[in-house]
């Protein structure tokens, strides 16, 4: 057991039991599989395809904000743990690793999708390109905007390196997905600066609105 394993152990991310392996102990085992995600959700030109391992509600929405706000970055290793057991089933070949970027002027919170990717390229030995995607300017929350102005909100608001991009088969790694609109945004400036092509993994993503998933887990 490593240092870091002895300080923060291993815990279940549903009920945060300490477990000797895996992502959930075996009494939330039933409901880790209710909250697996199952279907891609993307209408848009620039997204063609995305993976995500759950669906963001009830546990999962609590650890991921666990670790965005209040620095419980246990869950970290296993959430990329889980983003790389669901690559391998895409049969996707990818030259480069990007996270979605937060505005250099944000230190208010944890930037997981940095974490996220640069563990995802650690664990696929594929280089991260922490600098070829960079937000040139603080725009408003997304989760505080209604659905018709979060793409007005991100125009023009995202710079890529056309030399670190250019002809590459790029991942582009959030922690979240919930109408696209920043991920279609990013997708669309990489492919404007020479990408072949973009795919997208993400830990959650949010249910589409006819889809009631915590009627599901109390049944």
């Amino acid at each position: 057991m490593s240092w870091m394993e002895w300080i923060y152990p291993r815990r279940c991310i549903l009920c945060d039991k300490v477990i000797p392996e895996g992502t959930c102990c075996i009494q939330c085992g039933e409901k880790q599989k209710i909250l697996q995600f199952q279907y891609e959700i993307m209408d848009c030109k620039w997204i063609q395809q995305y993976t995500a391992v759950y669906w963001y509600v009830g546990p999962i929405r609590k650890a991921v904000l666990d670790c965005k706000f209040h620095d419980q970055l246990y869950h970290k290793r296993q959430f990329i743990e889980c983003i790389v057991q669901k690559l391998k089933f895409t049969n996707k070949n990818f030259d480069g690793i990007l996270a979605i970027p937060s505005y250099r002027g944000n230190h208010n919170d944890v930037n997981l999708s940095h974490l996220l990717a640069k563990g995802i390229s650690r664990q696929l030995k594929i280089p991260y390109l922490s600098k070829a995607l960079i937000k040139v300017k603080q725009t408003q929350k997304q989760h505080d905007l209604p659905y018709e102005q979060r793409r007005r909100n991100l125009l023009n608001c995202f710079q890529a390196d056309q030399q670190m991009v250019q002809g590459k088969h790029i991942l582009l790694v959030d922690d979240i997905i919930t109408t696209g609109s920043t991920l279609a945004e990013c997708a669309k400036v990489l492919y404007q600066s020479g990408a072949s092509s973009v795919f997208s993994a993400v830990f959650a993503a949010t249910p589409p609105k006819n889809y009631n998933i915590m009627n599901l887990l109390e049944e």
